[in-house]
């Protein structure tokens, strides 16, 4: 975990290279590193959700289980 925040402050500071792609005029690719990227073949909620909630079944009336837990998402909203 401490590895994963470091990289995640290096990229806030722009400590990590970036590139661009063909036809665009600035620098702002990065590789993410593949031992922390979800690459899913098929439905990416449930691979995100596979890979956050390990164990679910098992697991999800403990509280300390589900504090430890959280999805990100940009906007919150029902409906």
């Amino acid at each position: 975990m401490a590895e994963f925040a470091q990289w995640v402050l290096n990229v806030g500071d722009g400590k990590i290279p970036a590139h661009r792609k063909e036809g665009e005029t600035e620098d702002i690719w990065i590789n993410i590193p593949g031992d922390i990227a979800i690459l899913p073949q098929n439905d990416k909620i449930a691979a995100i959700i596979v890979a956050v909630y390990t164990d679910f079944e098992n697991s999800y009336s403990l509280v300390p289980y589900l504090a430890e837990r959280c999805i990100v998402c940009p906007v919150n909203s029902a409906g």
